[in-house]
């Protein structure tokens, strides 16, 4: 046969091109082992069971997953020698009461439903792998040709519904065994009986060590018959590692998957940029038909099937897509709820690919004068990851059927080219410290574009022009974000420019460069968004100080406190990570001079020391109990609502030393 001719050619050093394309590699050779029957508490083990005729190995199947079937994968069956677990434990005065002894066949890594593994006989029609403290769980196991290593399966001779004396001996010639083109597994059969005269009752024992390598070498037949049928022929050292006799299930395993990587890399080896390979049909739903089957989900993310978007020029559209979104409301956005929503494509050829996706991500609350961010299409290979800006660019797109508006979203396809040095990518889409709370992504395309000159020295160059490009842009439009933050981001251009221009450095370093110089643009655009905001805070909390109540009253240390905000902007010396602590600073620095102006007599006004008394955009500080009915309690819209509930605010101070003061503190409970 065919894998043998080319096994010796293999050894004598030819290659296999010069063989016809004829005939199927023979299947793998499997060995059999006899068990080790003995009663005396040394025999049984764990084995995979072949039936005979239909070549299969018993398995748990359908319905509800544990039936007694035979399949391609076969499931690990552990032989011990024992009493029946509930027969042996019921009354004596019980008819199947039974202390008699037998085999067990547990599948223990099979499912179950009820926490037991053990075959059990279901009233002499069918098998199942959890028997349920059901009882009739022992077997007896027969040599049926000890040469050859068959044996037959039947309820052991003492059960009182089975066994050889029962029902007059009805089941004396019953064995396990499967009716002609069937797959179940019965557990008493008579080939005397009508309509079981074709059944087969035979059955083999494999050792679970030689069931693992013969899988492994089924998987490896599979992808020889492939290359075969592509008019691959460059595979001699493969067929090798089919034909040894002794090798293990990791070296076939690892043949397998380099010839099926092989034969993937020359199917593709005439691919071009002008001329792509198409491997969208690697991509499980890509186009989101199935809902977000298929794909691995971080967060929780929805699915669109009920609107559909679309480009006004109609060449863009997403109808069925996977997305995310939180209501703008009170600045809401999906920053610390992000979304990322991925597959791995395995086996893929290495070079260089394009992928697309039609993408929306925008924030809603002002869409006409926020510029978004922190959306991706990004792709993953060998310790690398690339990306694409992926938030919407265009509005006055259509929505469902109705009319192109100037405020819908108009899908942006998305392109993303990269570098892939191994055949396993991670492909997909997510959110990175987003200001958007929309986003979305549907038809998602991947095309390979050949081994392309450059590499991924070429691909660290482009990600290095973006970077430079927002730099520049930041610096035109005159955004400020820390000399330490800029500091660093110059560096490490550097040393990426450095690297890329850098013939001995090899492609992985260049691509962990590449993912550094991608997170260092997220840090970038993080600090200028941290610097934005901090310039909003200043301006806040001076309007709220010169329109409120205390507009008159001397605060140095607040005063204080503002001034050096506003030197460490216009310094660029403020720390983008201290951002969400301004707010915090604030209120406790004010409460402290509002306190110290009441105890000094400068004031009598007791408000500044609340926390939110205008309910302004929370319920921060304040204490509510339902009382009864349709208890309820709302805030919005700078104000609080409330039906048959009590509303309570409270602040306690550590010492009041005057009377007045005391006055003051009661003062400050609110009840409404």
């Amino acid at each position: 046969m065919k894998n043998r001719l080319l096994a010796l050619m293999a050894l004598c050093g030819a290659t296999s091109s010069t063989l016809p394309l004829w005939a199927a590699w023979d299947d793998p050779v499997l060995q059999f082992t006899e068990p080790n029957l003995a009663t005396d508490g040394t025999g049984g083990g764990v084995f995979y069971i072949y039936h005979v005729a239909t070549q299969k190995f018993m398995a748990a199947g359908q319905p509800y997953g544990t039936r007694l079937v035979v399949a391609d994968d076969g499931q690990e069956v552990t032989l011990s020698y024992g009493q029946d677990f509930e027969l042996s434990r019921r009354a004596e005065s019980d008819p199947e009461y039974s202390e008699a002894y037998g085999w067990r066949l547990s599948m223990m890594k099979a499912h179950s439903n009820g926490g037991f593994h053990e075959l059990f006989n279901d009233a002499a029609a069918s098998i199942w792998v959890d028997h349920n403290k059901q009882g009739h769980i022992l077997w007896k196991i027969v040599a049926q040709d000890k040469a050859n290593k068959v044996y037959r399966i039947k309820m052991i001779d003492e059960d009182k519904l089975y066994g050889t004396e029962a029902n007059d001996g009805l089941y004396a010639n019953a064995y396990m065994g499967i009716d002609e083109g069937k797959l179940e597994v019965s557990p008493s059969i008579d080939t005397s009986t009508s309509g079981h005269e074709t059944a087969s009752l035979d059955w083999k024992f494999v050792d679970s060590e030689v069931y693992t390598v013969y899988k492994a070498k089924k998987e490896l037949q599979t992808q020889l018959n492939a290359a075969d049928e592509a008019g691959f022929s460059d595979y001699a050292k493969y067929a090798e590692i089919y034909n040894k006799a002794n090798a293990t299930a990791e070296e076939v395993e690892e043949a397998a998957k380099a010839l099926k990587q092989d034969i993937v890399n020359w199917k593709s080896s005439e691919a071009t940029p002008d001329k792509p390979v198409e491997f969208t049909n690697a991509i499980a739903n890509n186009s989101f038909a199935d809902g977000n089957n298929g794909w691995n989900v971080v967060g929780s993310i929805g699915h669109q099937s009920g609107t559909s978007y679309e480009t006004a020029d109609n060449k863009y559209k997403m109808d069925h897509f996977s997305e995310k979104w939180v209501t703008s409301a009170n600045n809401g956005n999906l920053s610390g709820n992000p979304m990322d929503i991925s597959q791995t494509l395995e086996n893929m050829p290495v070079g260089k690919y394009r992928l697309t996706a039609n993408t929306i991500g925008y924030w809603q609350g002002d869409w006409q004068n926020t510029v978004p961010h922190g959306v991706y299409v990004f792709a993953e290979n060998n310790g690398t990851e690339y990306r694409a800006e992926a938030h919407t660019i265009e509005f006055g797109g259509i929505r469902g059927t109705e009319a192109p508006a100037e405020g819908t979203p108009s899908p942006r396809n998305v392109i993303l080219e990269f570098f892939a040095l191994e055949g396993s990518i991670k492909i997909g889409f997510k959110t990175v410290n987003t200001n958007c709370n929309w986003v979305g992504v549907d038809n998602f395309k991947l095309e390979y574009l050949g081994l392309v000159e450059g590499g991924m020295a070429e691909e660290l160059n482009k990600v290095i022009t973006k970077a430079e490009e927002l730099k520049a842009k930041y610096d035109t439009n005159q955004e400020k974000y820390s000399i330490a933050g800029e500091e660093k981001f110059t560096k490490m251009l550097q040393a990426a420019k450095d690297a890329a221009s850098n013939p001995e450095v090899d492609d992985k370093t260049l691509g962990m460069l590449l993912t550094t110089v991608q997170t260092g643009m997220d840090t970038l655009t993080a600090d200028v968004n941290a610097y934005k905001t901090l310039n909003q805070k200043i301006q806040d909390l001076s309007n709220a100080w010169d329109n409120g109540a205390y507009v008159d009253l001397d605060l140095p240390d607040y005063e204080q406190f503002l001034i050096d905000l506003e030197t460490a902007r216009d310094g660029r010396t403020f720390n983008p990570a201290e951002v969400d602590s301004i707010q915090p600073r604030a209120d406790r620095i004010w409460m402290s001079g509002i306190k110290k102006a009441l105890l000094n007599g400068d004031t009598d006004n007791v408000t500044g020391i609340m926390n939110n008394p205008g309910f302004t955009g929370s319920k921060d500080g304040w204490k509510y109990d339902f009382v009864s009915g349709d208890n309820k309690f709302n805030y919005g819209y700078n104000m609080g609502e409330v039906y048959q509930t009590v509303l309570t605010y409270t602040r306690s101070w550590r010492a009041c030393p005057m009377a007045r003061m005391k006055s003051l503190c009661k003062g400050s409970t609110a009840r409404h």
